[in-house]
C-alpha cells in the first residue's frame, strides 16, 4: 500500500524540512496576535480614516514582528540542538565511559524523547546504537543555506496567513463592518489551520478546525467583554 504524503508538504512543497510543529502553530499564533489587536480597536478610534491607517499598520507590523521573531527563535534552536549534539559527541570521545553513562548522554540529548515511544527498556537499546553513532561523528554548530531558507520560509507563511483579516479594512466598508468580517476571516483561517494539521494526527480535520476556531472565537469573545467593562 503507497503511503500517503503529508498533505502540508503536498501543497506547499516551499517549506522543505520545516515541520508542522515548526510552522502551524506560529500560524495559529500569528493570526490570534491579529485578532487581538483589531477586535481591541474601539470603534470610535477606527471610525476616521487616520484610526483604520493606524489600526491597519499595527497589524500588519504585529504580523511581520512576530514573524521575524518565530523565524529568529527558529535559527538559535537549531544552533542549540546542534551544540548540543556537538557537546554530546565530543563527550563520548573524550574518554572511556560506562554503557550507562553513554546511554545516558544520548537519552539527554535527546530529552528522553524514545522513552514516551517504545518505553525505557526498548529506547535504551536505540541509545546504545545512537551513541556509538554520534562517537563517530563531528557536529558543527553553525547555520547553513538550508535553514535560513527554512526561516525564510517561516517568515513569508506566518505573514501570508495573518495577511487575510487585514484584507476587510482595506475595502470600502464601514469601519464596524470591516471590523466584524475581519474576525470572521480571522476564526475561518484558524479553522483552516485546524484541518492542515489534523492529518498529521489521529484528530479528526472538522474537530482540530472547530477547536481552533473556538480558540479564535474566545479571544474575540474576551476583548469584547473587556471593552465593555
Amino acid at each position: 500500500m503507497q503511503t500517503r504524503r503529508p498533505l502540508l508538504r503536498r501543497r506547499f512543497p516551499v517549506l522543505g524540512n520545516l515541520s508542522p510543529a515548526e510552522t502551524l502553530p506560529e500560524v495559529v499564533v500569528g493570526l490570534v496576535m491579529v485578532i487581538g489587536v483589531t477586535s481591541t480597536a474601539r470603534l470610535d478610534v477606527i471610525n476616521t480614516d487616520e484610526g483604520v491607517n493606524s489600526l491597519l499598520t499595527v497589524a500588519f507590523s504585529t504580523a511581520v514582528a512576530w514573524a521575524i521573531i518565530d523565524a529568529t527563535l527558529y535559527l538559535m534552536n537549531v544552533l542549540f540542538q546542534r551544540g548540543r549534539w556537538d557537546l554530546t559527541a565530543h563527550s563520548l570521545q573524550s574518554g572511556p565511559h560506562s554503557p550507562a553513562e553513554r546511554r545516558t548522554a544520548v537519552r539527554e540529548a535527546l530529552d528522553s524523547a524514545l522513552d514516551e515511544i517504545t518505553g525505557p527498556e526498548h529506547a535504551s537499546a536505540i541509545y546504545d546504537t545512537i551513541a556509538g553513532e554520534v562517537a563517530e561523528r563531528q557536529y558543527r554548530p553553525r547555520l547553513t543555506a538550508a535553514d535560513l531558507r527554512g526561516a525564510g520560509a517561516i517568515v513569508v507563511v506566518v505573514i501570508v496567513a495573518t495577511f487575510p483579516p487585514i484584507i476587510p479594512f482595506l475595502l470600502p466598508l464601514e469601519p464596524d463592518l470591516a471590523l466584524d468580517l475581519s474576525n470572521g476571516v480571522a476564526i475561518a483561517s484558524l479553522f483552516l489551520v485546524g484541518t492542515l494539521w489534523a492529518p498529521f494526527t489521529r484528530i479528526r480535520s472538522g474537530l482540530a478546525g472547530v477547536a481552533l476556531a473556538l480558540i479564535g472565537s474566545a479571544m474575540v469573545g474576551i476583548t469584547v467583554l473587556l471593552e465593555v467593562n
